[in-house]
Protein backbone atom coordinates (compact mmCIF):
# COMPACT_ATOMS: atom_id res chain seq x y z
CA UNK A 1 0.00 0.00 0.00
CA UNK A 2 2.79 2.46 0.87
CA UNK A 3 4.55 1.47 -2.37
CA UNK A 4 1.47 2.45 -4.39
CA UNK A 5 1.25 5.83 -2.65
CA UNK A 6 4.94 6.50 -3.27
CA UNK A 7 4.58 5.53 -6.94
CA UNK A 8 1.53 7.78 -7.32
CA UNK A 9 3.41 10.69 -5.68
CA UNK A 10 6.41 10.15 -8.00
CA UNK A 11 4.16 10.01 -11.08
CA UNK A 12 2.36 13.21 -10.03
CA UNK A 13 5.65 14.97 -9.34
CA UNK A 14 7.04 13.87 -12.73
CA UNK A 15 3.88 15.02 -14.53
CA UNK A 16 4.04 18.40 -12.76
CA UNK A 17 7.72 18.77 -13.70
CA UNK A 18 6.95 17.91 -17.35
CA UNK A 19 4.11 20.45 -17.36
CA UNK A 20 6.40 23.14 -15.94
CA UNK A 21 9.09 22.33 -18.51
CA UNK A 22 6.60 22.51 -21.39
CA UNK A 23 5.21 25.78 -20.10
CA UNK A 24 8.69 27.27 -19.70
CA UNK A 25 9.61 26.26 -23.26
CA UNK A 26 6.36 27.71 -24.66
CA UNK A 27 6.91 30.94 -22.70
CA UNK A 28 10.47 31.20 -24.03
CA UNK A 29 9.25 30.67 -27.60
CA UNK A 30 6.49 33.28 -27.20
CA UNK A 31 8.96 35.86 -25.86
CA UNK A 32 11.36 35.11 -28.73
CA UNK A 33 8.48 35.65 -31.20
CA UNK A 34 7.70 38.96 -29.50
CA UNK A 35 11.35 40.03 -29.85
CA UNK A 36 11.20 39.17 -33.57
CA UNK A 37 8.02 41.24 -33.92
CA UNK A 38 9.73 44.16 -32.20
CA UNK A 39 12.87 43.74 -34.33
CA UNK A 40 10.73 43.94 -37.48
CA UNK A 41 9.25 47.19 -36.14
CA UNK A 42 5.82 45.79 -35.29
CA UNK A 43 4.03 47.73 -32.57
CA UNK A 44 1.69 46.95 -29.67
CA UNK A 45 3.47 43.63 -29.17
CA UNK A 46 2.03 41.52 -26.36
CA UNK A 47 2.47 38.01 -25.02
CA UNK A 48 -0.51 36.70 -23.12
CA UNK A 49 -0.66 33.59 -20.95
CA UNK A 50 -3.96 32.00 -22.00
CA UNK A 51 -3.61 28.43 -20.69
CA UNK A 52 -6.30 28.99 -18.05
CA UNK A 53 -8.73 30.39 -20.64
CA UNK A 54 -8.36 28.20 -23.75
CA UNK A 55 -7.42 24.62 -24.55
CA UNK A 56 -5.49 25.20 -27.78
CA UNK A 57 -2.51 27.24 -26.57
CA UNK A 58 -0.51 28.27 -23.56
CA UNK A 59 0.51 31.66 -24.96
CA UNK A 60 -0.79 34.08 -27.58
CA UNK A 61 1.43 36.69 -29.23
CA UNK A 62 -0.27 39.78 -30.65
CA UNK A 63 1.47 42.34 -32.89
CA UNK A 64 0.56 45.07 -35.35
CA UNK A 65 2.36 45.51 -38.70
CA UNK A 66 1.77 48.47 -41.01
CA UNK A 67 2.16 46.81 -44.42
CA UNK A 68 2.32 43.41 -46.07
CA UNK A 69 6.14 43.26 -46.49
CA UNK A 70 6.56 43.98 -42.78
CA UNK A 71 3.98 41.32 -41.90
CA UNK A 72 5.60 38.79 -44.24
CA UNK A 73 9.07 39.47 -42.83
CA UNK A 74 7.85 39.14 -39.25
CA UNK A 75 6.03 35.86 -39.91
CA UNK A 76 8.86 34.39 -41.99
CA UNK A 77 11.38 35.00 -39.18
CA UNK A 78 9.02 33.51 -36.59
CA UNK A 79 8.36 30.48 -38.77
CA UNK A 80 12.10 30.00 -39.29
CA UNK A 81 12.74 30.12 -35.53
CA UNK A 82 9.91 27.67 -34.80
CA UNK A 83 11.10 25.22 -37.43
CA UNK A 84 14.84 25.41 -36.73
CA UNK A 85 15.10 26.03 -32.98
CA UNK A 86 11.99 24.20 -31.76
CA UNK A 87 11.69 21.38 -34.29
CA UNK A 88 8.20 22.39 -35.39
CA UNK A 89 6.90 22.25 -38.94
CA UNK A 90 5.16 25.56 -39.53
CA UNK A 91 4.45 25.67 -43.27
CA UNK A 92 4.89 28.68 -45.52
CA UNK A 93 1.17 28.44 -46.10
CA UNK A 94 0.50 29.51 -42.53
CA UNK A 95 -2.78 31.36 -42.56
CA UNK A 96 -2.57 34.85 -43.96
CA UNK A 97 -5.75 36.39 -45.19
CA UNK A 98 -5.41 39.96 -46.34
CA UNK A 99 -4.37 41.99 -43.36
CA UNK A 100 -4.08 39.31 -40.68
CA UNK A 101 -1.54 36.50 -40.36
CA UNK A 102 -1.81 33.63 -37.90
CA UNK A 103 0.93 31.14 -37.04
CA UNK A 104 -0.01 28.07 -35.03
CA UNK A 105 3.16 26.92 -33.28
CA UNK A 106 1.68 24.25 -30.99
CA UNK A 107 1.57 25.86 -27.53
CA UNK A 108 2.03 29.37 -28.97
CA UNK A 109 -0.32 31.06 -31.42
CA UNK A 110 0.84 34.26 -33.12
CA UNK A 111 -1.46 36.88 -34.63
CA UNK A 112 0.05 39.70 -36.69
CA UNK A 113 -2.55 42.25 -37.69
CA UNK A 114 -2.85 45.44 -39.69
CA UNK A 115 -3.97 48.31 -37.45
CA UNK A 116 -7.55 48.15 -38.78
CA UNK A 117 -7.79 44.38 -38.29
CA UNK A 118 -6.35 44.58 -34.78
CA UNK A 119 -9.07 47.02 -33.85
CA UNK A 120 -11.82 45.16 -35.71
CA UNK A 121 -11.14 41.65 -34.36
CA UNK A 122 -10.24 42.92 -30.87
CA UNK A 123 -8.36 39.86 -29.64
CA UNK A 124 -6.97 42.13 -26.93
CA UNK A 125 -10.53 42.34 -25.59
CA UNK A 126 -11.15 38.63 -26.04
CA UNK A 127 -8.12 37.80 -23.88
CA UNK A 128 -8.51 40.74 -21.47
CA UNK A 129 -8.42 38.40 -18.47
CA UNK A 130 -5.16 36.76 -19.54
CA UNK A 131 -1.91 37.41 -17.72
CA UNK A 132 0.47 39.66 -19.66
CA UNK A 133 3.99 38.32 -19.86
CA UNK A 134 6.73 40.84 -19.16
CA UNK A 135 8.82 41.48 -22.28
CA UNK A 136 12.52 42.38 -22.48
CA UNK A 137 11.69 45.59 -24.38
CA UNK A 138 9.16 48.41 -24.33
CA UNK A 139 6.75 48.07 -27.22
CA UNK A 140 5.73 51.04 -29.29
CA UNK A 141 2.11 52.05 -29.73
CA UNK A 142 0.35 53.19 -32.89
CA UNK A 143 0.03 56.78 -31.75
CA UNK A 144 -3.72 57.14 -32.17
CA UNK A 145 -6.11 57.07 -35.09
CA UNK A 146 -4.01 59.33 -37.33
CA UNK A 147 -1.68 56.41 -38.14
CA UNK A 148 -2.58 55.14 -41.57
CA UNK A 149 -3.07 51.53 -42.43
CA UNK A 150 -1.09 50.81 -45.60
CA UNK A 151 -2.95 47.58 -46.33
CA UNK A 152 -4.95 47.41 -49.53
CA UNK A 153 -7.51 44.79 -50.51
CA UNK A 154 -5.71 41.50 -51.01
CA UNK A 155 -5.09 40.50 -54.65
CA UNK A 156 -3.37 37.12 -54.73
CA UNK A 157 -2.45 37.29 -58.44
CA UNK A 158 -0.83 40.68 -58.04
CA UNK A 159 1.15 39.44 -55.04
CA UNK A 160 2.49 36.47 -56.98
CA UNK A 161 3.60 38.60 -59.93
CA UNK A 162 5.00 41.76 -58.36
CA UNK A 163 5.95 41.05 -54.76
CA UNK A 164 9.68 40.80 -54.19
CA UNK A 165 9.02 39.61 -50.66
CA UNK A 166 8.03 36.12 -49.55
CA UNK A 167 4.30 35.55 -49.77
CA UNK A 168 2.44 32.91 -47.76
CA UNK A 169 0.52 30.55 -50.00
Amino acid sequence: RDDRRATTRRATTTADADEETQDAQARKMAIEFAVIADDTRAVEVQVLSVAKSVFYARYVVLATAFNRPQMNACCAKMRELANEAYGLTVPKSAAQVGDWACLDCADVVVHVFSPNSRTHYDLDGLYKGAERVELPFVTETRGGSETEDEFEPYDEEEDEEDDEFEVFE
